[in-house]
């Protein structure tokens, strides 16, 4: 056995010979072996790895455990009872799914509010308190929805009102504050975190107030809407309709997009009223959970929904708080979303919360001083450029309604629950901006006016920017590889999946360019320029060690890129900002605590202080991170088509692991080259293992695959793919001003609403591998699904299925079709044309189409938002049909809520509306409007009205979650002459 020599502990002396010898084979020409190898090829050159790797894994850890609620054990939560809401929770979800005009909703869920509510008021008769029961059924009334009129009638609210009389002065006030929430639910869901356990909630809120034991110098307001879920049309009826809806001065709305645990506040204000709101929300609630990178989000367009909270900052002029369920979105929407997943603690930590936010802002005097929100004055010239421009406008192209001015806004994030961090934007505006120029005064004062020094500082910041560019590519080129060649979503029911996929690609990136690519001074794409000597020669101008000098430029300019995006974003106030001002502040604190020809003391005191700085911000990174993927990834499963999935969480994963991976790029150009060899074959094989096991195997499947379909066990994680279904109906009238049905079609149209498709429904489409063979019988029930044959090819091809409706069930009806006195110009005619709505299911909706090129629609009797008529944005046409026109489309949304019952039965007011068309006085035969009403019954016993679904959907695989009803679809063609 040869001997191995134990390698002597070196002294500062031997450092500083070490250093010297460095130099000196930096500047030698005639040096064959690169010289990081010389100096640094030992075995401890990479151990600086493990302690970061160590921070991460400590930081996910804790991250994933504090997502649960905390018992309350103070005394103070004894006084909600968990027991009471729980029994609400039950009763109501136990009415299945509460779809707005549906019979579970507006008769049994109305019903138990109606008489609760009554009984809450009759226990305040005692107690001086005032509290009025007012049950609203709007009337018909319209909005403009993006790019789509919604109009509603016979819509539900349900509002108590708590007016104390024995607050000082006799609480004359009439300003009241807001809580909302809604009973409804999407088709095919009970609704228990959307939203029905914060409706418990407020009922057993409700019930305490009554009792009398707190004095409310504040009205309070709690609204039990009904119609949430069919595009937030109740909280609308309220604001614009409502007899209390001018007393409101503030309000919290109260949302559900997961499995109840900790509710996350996501969108405050606007205006000057978010320093009371925040401050309150601050000093009420435990655990808090909140942050501005979810309102940013949000507000972005990022999440393919919205809530209450709009449309009360929009049409009632009015700020709030927006809180919402998060945790586990798999089951948002779904059957899955049942009472038994929400637990005792938690159900018990929102409800103190809720209850000791209500009792600060009734007793907080300031609410009074509380003034509305200044609108957007509307002129017909904005809404003309808007919507009337005569091309499709998007929702982006809708102005808001009300001003944000973003230098009212706030900073708002928790530390893992133990408290919330508030600070107005102004004022972390202001520090953000000092830091960052005391970081580049820093930079400056290390070089000075000594040109030499700086060419290090530029070197390094062309190569992490040159860097960074590349990286971002690789990550587009590796989202888009998933998505087009590889197995899309893998990471959805797995997150770890994404560690594998993404993560490790990125920092096999970072090595892999820094020990090779981009390699000081000896990198390919140097020797392929031919500058490598021009690299040699920066640093070998410096007085300092080589190895330092290389590291604090690279250190420096990495600092200075991070710094650079968090005082851009703070130009445009984005105050999700604030993620990036952590780093900067990190590398402050990194530069300032220098341990070169340090003591050693002070060099123990700025190590501790550095890894400290660097295990808080890693920490804080870490939780920003979880938080975001919580949030996202549920929501990329009902994203649709929009977007591809992978690239854009390839692409979000690389921006988050920027700021942790630029500080470490000058360590990885001063390890060894040897070091690095090993490190990025490391990487190398881990990538290309993982992403081998995820495709040649069934661990790379989107979905989850549960042994039993029970909906209410809550330790069943469901995490399916969903699918709309709808047995169709279809009668056409290609004659003009004809009612002779032309052509008669009956189908079962197929949207899944995630990027993967119809590719897991086809035959065969399970993915094959060894690993079935040692699973139990009773987890791989996939094998036995045998597709669905119909979708070979994906061919848009009618099922032949019979009918679920022999006749139209929705009726539409020409009242007049009238020529305008008042010609234009250019020869050209205007029409009014009058039609009526006279039956149908509750959800019967318009679709009206133009040509476009002969005929436009100009106005409509709809709301003074929405008179000037935009039409709805179109897919990308296909290459064959670029030439086609297809003519402007428009989408009125509509929802009767008194509308349930037999079908065909006559409603008791018909929808009525008026359109206006502008034609040449001349028109050519084939021009003419096309007119359609589509019914939809998403709320029925679908065995008895269309077999053939039935059927269908039981031949489905275990892994899909349905929305599913039936349809029909009445169009008419008429000519304006």
């Amino acid at each position: 056995m040869s001997e191995v020599r134990r390698r002597k502990p070196e002294t500062l002396k031997d450092s500083n010979s070490s250093a010297q010898q460095c130099l000196k084979y930096a500047h030698s020409k005639h040096s064959e072996v690169p010289i990081s190898d010389k100096c640094t090829d030992r075995p401890y050159s990479l151990l600086w790895l493990f302690p970061v790797t160590a921070v991460f894994l400590a930081c996910f850890i804790i991250c994933d455990d504090n997502s649960d609620c905390w018992p309350c054990s103070d005394s103070s939560c004894s006084s909600f009872k968990v027991i009471s809401a729980r029994s609400h929770l039950i009763k109501v979800t136990n009415f299945g799914p509460r779809t707005a005009g549906s019979l579970a909703n507006e008769v049994a869920a109305a019903g138990y509010l109606r008489n609760e509510l009554r009984l809450i008021a009759s226990v305040s008769n005692k107690t001086g308190l005032v509290v009025s029961l007012d049950e609203h059924k709007s009337g018909y009334s319209s909005f403009r929805a993006f790019s789509h009129v919604s109009s509603y009638n016979n819509v539900r609210n349900f509002a108590l009102r708590f007016h104390d009389l024995r607050a000082e002065g006799g609480n004359h006030s009439k300003l009241a504050f807001l809580i909302n929430c809604h009973y409804d639910t999407a088709p095919g869901s009970p609704g228990a975190s959307d939203a029905f356990v914060n409706c418990a909630v407020m009922l057993e809120v409700c019930r305490i107030l009554a009792t009398g034991s707190f004095i409310l110098f504040n009205d309070l307001i709690f609204l039990f809407n009904g119609a949430e879920e069919s595009l937030l049309l109740s909280s609308h009826a309220f604001i614009t309709q409502h007899k209390w809806a001018t007393d409101v001065v503030a309000f919290m709305n109260l949302e559900g997009a997961g499995a109840a645990k900790r509710l996350m506040l996501f969108q405050t204000g606007p205006g000057p009223s978010s320093d009371v709101l925040l401050e309150t929300y601050a000093s009420a609630f435990k655990q808090p959970f909140a942050s501005v990178l979810g309102e940013d989000v949000f507000q972005f367009g990022l999440v393919p929904s919205d809530t209450d909270y709009r449309i009360f900052r929009d049409y009632g002029l009015v700020p709030g708080l927006d809180l919402a369920y998060i945790q586990d979105g798999y089951v948002y929407h779904t059957p899955y979303d049942t009472e038994s997943r929400i637990s005792d603690r938690c159900l018990q930590l929102s409800g103190y919360n809720i209850l000791s936010f209500v009792q600060l802002i009734a007793k907080d005097e300031r609410i009074q001083r509380f003034t509305k929100l200044t609108p957007i004055n509307h002129t017909s010239e904005t809404l003309t450029r808007v919507s009337g421009s005569g091309s499709p406008s998007d929702i982006n192209s809708v102005p808001p309604l009300v001003t944000r001015s973003a230098t009212l806004r706030h900073v708002y994030f928790d530390l893992y629950g133990a408290f919330v961090i508030i600070v107005p934007w102004g004022v972390w505006k202001t520090v953000n901006h000092l830091l960052c120029l005391f970081l580049c005064f820093l930079i400056f004062r290390a070089r000075r006016l000594v040109y030499v020094r700086w060419y290090g500082f530029v070197a390094a910041l062309l190569v992490q920017v040159v860097t960074t560019l590349l990286g971002f590519a690789f990550s587009v080129v590796l989202g888009l590889m998933y998505h087009h060649y590889g197995c899309r979503m893998v990471w959805y029911s797995n997150h770890y999946n994404i560690v594998g996929m993404f993560i490790l690609p990125v920092v096999w990136w970072f090595v892999w360019s820094q020990a090779y690519l981009l390699k000081i001074p000896e990198g390919s794409v140097f020797k392929f320029l031919g500058i490598s000597n021009y690299f040699s020669r920066i640093w070998q101008h410096n007085t300092l060690d080589y190895f330092y000098s290389l590291e604090t430029d690279f250190f420096d300019s990495s600092v200075f890129l991070i710094a650079l995006p968090s005082f851009l974003l703070s130009l445009i106030n984005a105050p999700s900002s604030y993620v990036y001002t952590f780093w900067v502040a990190f590398g402050l604190i990194f530069k300032m605590s220098d341990i070169r020809n340090a003591s050693p003391i002070k060099l123990k005191f700025c190590q501790t202080v550095r890894f400290v700085s660097f295990l808080a911000v890693t920490s804080m990174h870490t939780y920003n991170l979880n938080l975001f993927l919580n949030f996202m990834i549920p929501i990329m499963g009902r994203s649709g088509h929009a977007i591809k999935p992978d690239l854009f969480l390839s692409c979000c994963i690389f921006i988050i692991m920027l700021p942790v991976m630029l500080p470490s790029l000058g360590r990885l150009q001063c390890t060894s080259r040897t070091g690095s060899k090993y490190f990025f074959l490391m990487l190398l094989n881990a990538c290309l293992s993982y992403a081998i096991l995820i495709h040649a195997s069934n661990y790379g499947f989107p979905y989850s695959i549960q042994p039993s379909p029970n909906f209410s066990n809550p330790l069943v994680s469901p995490r399916y793919q969903r699918l709309v279904v709808f047995h169709t109906n279809r009668f056409l009238r290609h004659i003009p001003d004809s009612p002779e049905i032309t052509e008669r079609e009956s189908h079962i149209l197929i949207v899944p609403i995630d990027a993967n498709g119809i590719r897991y429904l086809t035959p065969n489409s399970y993915p094959i591998s060894v690993l079935r063979l040692f699973m139990n019988s009773k987890e791989h029930t996939q094998s036995n699904f045998k597709g669905i044959k119909e979708l070979v090819e994906a061919e848009p091809t009618g099922c032949n299925y019979s009918q679920p409706y022999c006749e139209p069930t929705v009726k539409l009806k020409l009242l007049s079709r009238t020529l305008l006195m008042d010609y234009l110009p250019n020869s050209r005619l205007s029409w009014n044309v009058t039609f009526s709505v006279v039956s149908g299911p509750p959800h019967t909706h318009i679709l009206i189409r133009t040509d476009g090129n002969y005929t436009k629609l100009t106005a409509w009797s709809f709301a003074s938002t929405a008179m000037y008529p935009s039409s709805m944005p179109l897919p990308r046409p296909l290459i064959s049909d670029i030439s086609s026109n297809k003519g402007e489309h428009y989408f009125l949304y509509h929802l009767n809520a008194a509308a349930f019952g037999e079908h065909g039965t006559l409603w008791e007011t018909p929808w009525t509306f008026w359109v206006v068309f502008e034609a040449q006085e001349v028109l050519p035969q084939s021009s003419y409007i096309d007119v359609a009403v589509a019914g939809l019954y998403a709320d029925e016993d679908i065995s008895t009205r269309s077999p053939p679904l039935s059927e269908f959907l039981s031949s489905l695989p275990p892994w899909v979650t349905v929305i599913r009803g039936c349809a029909v679809y009445d169009h008419w063609r008429f000519q304006l002459n």
